[in-house]
C-alpha cells in the first residue's frame, strides 16, 4: 500500500458539521472582503472585544488593520489633492475674473453717476409735475386774503 492511503486511512472519520462548515465559509467571505474600509473597521471593533477570537484569526485582524490605515492615507491624499485644486482655480480663475470685474467697474462710475443723477431728475420732475397736476385739479376755495378784512376782539378792522 502506498504511504498517502495509510494516512488517510489512519484520520478518524468526522461526519460533516453543517454549522462549522458555515461558519469556515463565513470566515473564507470575511477574508474575501476584508479590503471594504467599513468591514474592517467592524472587523476590527468585534476582535478588540474578543482577545481568542482575536489571536484565532490574527492575519484577519492585521488584514483590517491594514486597510484602515490605507483608507485614512486615501483620504488624507484626497484632501491635500482637493486643496491644491482649489488654489489651483483661485488662482487662474477667480481672482484674475474679480480683477477684470475691479476693473470694469472702474472704469464705469461716471456713466453710472450721469445715468443715476439723470434718473433723480426725472424722478424729481415727474413729482413737480404731479404736484401741480393735483393743485389744478383742486377746486378753487376760498380763503382768505391776509390784505383783507380780519377780526380782531369782535371787531372789524381793515388793513390800510
Amino acid at each position: 500500500m502506498n504511504g498517502n492511503t495509510q494516512a488517510a486511512s489512519a484520520q478518524p472519520y468526522r461526519p460533516s458539521n453543517p454549522a462549522r462548515e458555515a461558519e469556515n465559509h463565513a470566515w473564507v467571505a470575511l477574508y474575501k472582503d476584508v479590503n471594504d474600509p467599513a468591514l474592517a473597521a467592524e472587523m476590527v471593533e468585534q476582535l478588540d472585544e474578543d482577545m481568542a477570537l482575536r489571536r484565532t484569526h490574527l492575519a484577519l485582524y492585521l488584514m483590517a488593520k491594514q486597510t484602515l490605515r490605507r483608507e485614512e492615507q486615501r483620504q488624507r491624499r484626497n484632501a491635500h489633492v482637493s486643496a491644491f485644486l482649489h488654489l489651483i482655480v483661485l488662482t487662474l480663475v477667480v481672482k484674475p475674473l474679480k480683477a477684470l470685474r475691479d476693473i470694469a467697474v472702474g472704469a464705469m462710475p461716471a456713466t453710472y453717476e450721469r445715468q443715476e443723477a439723470a434718473q433723480q431728475r426725472r424722478r424729481t420732475l415727474k413729482s413737480n409735475l404731479a404736484k401741480k397736476d393735483a393743485v389744478a385739479a383742486t377746486p378753487a376755495t376760498a380763503t382768505p386774503d391776509p390784505d383783507s378784512q380780519s377780526e380782531v376782539g369782535g371787531t372789524t378792522r381793515r388793513a390800510a
